[in-house]
């Protein structure tokens, strides 16, 4: 079959219009793994929130007073979903007021938030004593979003293993990490 010069391009201008309609919407971008680096940075700079990500602690995660009843020390687990203390191993609470911690993070209404905490964090007595915290839990959905008024409060617990020979007052940094998706 021969074509003719008109017919030739009739189909160029339909491929044409093809590669146009094939074209991804602009929200479609992100999701894009062909898309070219530039226009990828360019769906990003459109979609750039216009406030920034604050963090405010308003409770501070808080285990209380603890007992050692043996030298094999133990574990206490905070929920952050009931606030109840769970004990294992040669551990003791000594009554007082125990708090998971609570933070409120605030930012641009509507927009969907990556939180992070870390795996583990290491707690330091004044006079040399350690403690681990680690397993941390949060009361957060699966896909954690501002709300309408931009703000977003969770709890937060873990699980702070001592061993036989820890005492003092043990205090440590929980560094939390929050970025727009």
């Amino acid at each position: 079959m021969v074509m003719t010069p008109p017919f030739h391009s009739f189909c160029r201008a339909l491929l044409g219009l093809a590669a146009l309609a094939m074209q991804p919407a602009p929200d479609a971008l992100a999701e894009c793994r062909l898309c070219s680096d530039s226009e990828k940075a360019k769906h990003n700079k459109e979609n750039k929130p216009n406030k920034a990500l604050h963090i405010n602690i308003t409770t501070a995660l808080d285990f209380d007073r603890l007992a050692l009843t043996g030298q094999n020390g133990g574990e206490v687990e905070l929920d952050p979903y009931n606030g109840q203390r769970n004990f294992r191993g040669e551990v003791e609470g000594l009554g007082g007021m125990w708090l998971s911690g609570e933070a409120v993070i605030t930012g641009e209404p509507g927009r969907g938030i990556r939180i992070t905490l870390p795996a583990q964090v290491t707690l330091r007595a004044p006079g040399g004593g350690k403690a681990e915290l680690m397993s941390m839990e949060t009361t957060l959905p699966a896909a954690p979003q501002l709300d309408a008024t931009g703000r977003l409060t969770f709890a937060f617990g873990g699980k702070l293993r001592v061993d036989g020979s820890a005492s003092g007052h043990y205090r440590g940094r929980i560094r939390i990490t929050a970025n727009y998706e």
